[in-house]
């Protein structure tokens, strides 16, 4: 909110470079419609929402799709065949990488967090591309044992603050002209997310 004050302030009304069209006045007590009759308008109402469902599914698909693959590669390990880590090229193998890191940074992370396996950072973590995809996640680190009821209240706590992260803002500074304020949105955004977590986790151990 500073942030934004500063960089358009309080009083100026928006600028007519930012609205798609300029919207005429209608007389008091009446309110402009499309031309044509109640069929007409509601068929071009439909199209013209379908339109636009389409524009946003694509604006938002790069954060979906690229960021939770790369967030999955990232997580999973290889498949374990006879007691082996093997390769097979099949879905949900990876580096590994993001449990290795939480190992390292479990000095930090379990006071935050308190989450009893490394592997479940994958989870807030693939929210940031799409909280559909990390939820899918979740229910496989539930059938393995991996997630527990502590766990599963932090990585909700975090992954609906994060649901829609890198979609989201991008979509959305596109369509109102302002993508110089993204990265700060993002920002705030993020930080949101952290402490939903540490609140969640403190609270579900005074709680429970």
């Amino acid at each position: 909110m500073r942030k934004t004050k500063k960089m358009y302030g309080t009083e100026q009304n928006v600028g007519e470079e930012y609205l798609d069209a300029v919207m005429d006045q209608a007389p008091k007590g009446y309110r402009k419609v499309r031309e044509g009759n109640a069929f007409q308008r509601g068929l071009n109402a439909t199209f013209d929402g379908g339109k636009t469902g389409v524009q946003l599914g694509l604006s938002i698909i790069p954060g979906i799709l690229i960021f939770t693959t790369l967030v999955m590669i990232l997580t999973n390990g290889p498949s374990i065949v006879d007691g082996q880590a093997v390769y097979q090229g099949v879905a949900y193998e990876g580096t590994g990488l993001l449990k290795d890191i939480g190992d390292k940074l479990s000095f930090i992370l379990t006071p935050l967090f308190g989450f009893a396996n490394s592997e479940v950072l994958g989870l807030p973590l693939t929210s940031l591309g799409a909280c559909g995809a990390s939820i899918a996640g979740a229910k496989q680190l539930a059938e393995s044992g991996l997630l527990n009821g502590h766990d599963m209240a932090v990585y909700f706590a975090i992954a609906y603050c994060w649901a829609g992260f890198l979609s989201s803002h991008a979509s959305i500074a596109d369509s109102m002209k302002t993508r110089e304020i993204t990265t700060y949105a993002m920002l705030t955004h993020f930080i949101g997310g952290l402490v939903a977590g540490v609140i969640a986790n403190y609270a579900y151990i005074l709680i429970f």
